[in-house]
């Protein structure tokens, strides 16, 4: 292929040089390769290297004006755009200045060569068979060997993607998987919820380290369920049996009665009602109903029948007994304030509890979490617990960063009898005294 001197008084520059060798040696595009192929890999991925979008936008208009036959090996001419200046200008809404430096920005970027006449006038010819006969301008050959690079990256970037899809699916997959796990072995869920689902700009990285993270916490509830299966399935079992037969005599009434909760064997009122606490009544109630008094299905768990001649559990206490209403009013924060509801009537324990339900949504506790700190110390305690989590989170020192973490720290010292809700609401009222 001939390829005719440059003649015009163009400075070159090493970049030029580089870019004319490529163009002394053009040999098209690679077979059934179109040249629109090139304008969609640099829409695709011409940001990576450089281009924007009015360096597309005139690439654009220059592919277009080119032919099919400008870009095969037959051709004899390279493909040369030769608009003018003033013409690309008019067709862009741009002025020539802007056009020129669009040009000159996309010969940095390896995009574009020019093939200057003597006086740099932009001209050419076709011949009968539509093949360029001589032409003198915006010289497109260069984007030929760019087009294998951009090839090749955009294989890279199909295949990243296509992989962080893959295992985006399988991360999602895991954790409904080991969500169901943690349902089944009645386990608090906040680890999982506090792991945000993938967006768009979380890395591969990232989706496989939440991967891992959701592995390890399999294997603790495969470990749980393995070491309580026989408990879990005596629990899931629970009220499970045939639907009641008709014209069948029964020894025993078919028909489910809701219980008062007063005949269970698993309630210390069956051998001391006159000894009930404000706490034991809450831990009873908490069994049946949710804040908002709405039934729900009790958790059920296992016991071993006390007769009224056995001695009674051994109780334990949370320190919600040393306080008064209105000091847990005046440690709320704000927001928790605002929750409590109004009544023509002096401030009940039952106040306190729907404002800590509303704040439970707030603070993103969810509402497992927040029955089983009912179950385990009692609806009035529970509500503190929340209270304090929720002042604490502008604590001068340590301040609470998760609400339902916090809360479930709360629960198993609940459990361990090493509660002390008291100190946690006096300190708070000191620290506003202080701060007063």
């Amino acid at each position: 292929m001939e390829v005719t001197s440059n003649v015009g008084s163009r400075a070159y520059s090493p970049k030029a040089m580089e870019l004319a060798k490529l163009c002394a040696s053009f040999q098209g595009l690679p077979e059934g390769v179109s040249r629109f192929e090139i304008l969609s890999l640099l829409e695709f991925i011409g940001h990576d290297f450089g281009f924007k979008q009015t360096h597309i936008r005139y690439l654009a208009r220059a592919i277009k004006f080119s032919s099919e036959k400008d870009w095969v090996p037959e051709s004899f001419h390279p493909p040369v755009v030769w608009q003018s200046v003033m013409s690309i200008a008019i067709e862009m809404n741009r002025d020539e200045r802007t056009v020129r430096r669009i040009e000159r920005e996309l010969h940095n970027l390896g995009a574009i060569l020019w093939k200057d006449s003597g006086n740099h006038k932009r001209y050419g010819a076709r011949d009968e068979r539509g093949y360029i006969q001589y032409a003198y301008g915006v010289d497109l050959s260069p984007l030929a060997p760019l087009y294998l690079e951009l090839k090749a990256h955009a294989d890279k970037i199909r295949a990243e993607r296509e992989l962080w899809n893959k295992e985006k699916r399988e991360l999602a997959a895991l954790k409904r998987a080991v969500r169901s796990k943690f349902y089944f072995a009645e386990l608090s869920t906040d680890e999982l919820d506090e792991l945000s689902p993938p967006v768009a700009s979380t890395s591969l990285t990232e989706i496989r380290e939440q991967f891992e993270k959701i592995k390890l916490l399999e294997l603790a509830v495969d470990q749980f369920i393995e070491e309580n299966i026989e408990t879990l399935d005596c629990e899931q079992n629970v009220g499970m049996s045939g639907q009641q037969d008709k014209n069948v005599r029964h020894k025993y009434t078919t028909t489910n009665t809701y219980s008062s909760l007063e005949d269970t064997c698993n309630l210390e009122d069956n051998s001391k009602m006159s000894g009930e606490t404000p706490q034991d009544a809450g831990n009873q109630f908490a069994t049946a109903h949710t804040s908002n008094g709405l039934p729900k299905k009790p958790v059920v768990k296992f016991t071993t029948c006390k007769s009224k001649n056995s001695s009674e559990v051994e109780k334990f206490s949370t320190g919600i007994e040393h306080l008064k209403l209105m000091q847990l009013v005046n440690a709320a924060s704000d927001e928790f304030k605002d929750h409590i509801p109004l009544h023509d009537r002096p401030l009940e324990p039952s106040d306190i509890v729907d404002a800590a339900g509303a704040m439970c949504h707030e603070l993103g506790i969810n509402r497992h979490a927040w029955v089983e700190a009912i179950t385990v110390m009692g609806r009035l305690s529970a509500a503190a617990c929340v209270l304090i989590a929720d002042k604490n989170q502008y604590h001068p020192d340590n301040p609470v960063r998760n609400p339902g973490g916090f809360l479930r720290g709360m629960v198993d010292k609940a459990r361990k009898g090493e509660l002390k809700i008291h100190r946690s609401i006096f300190g708070i009222l000191e620290r506003r005294d202080f701060d007063a």
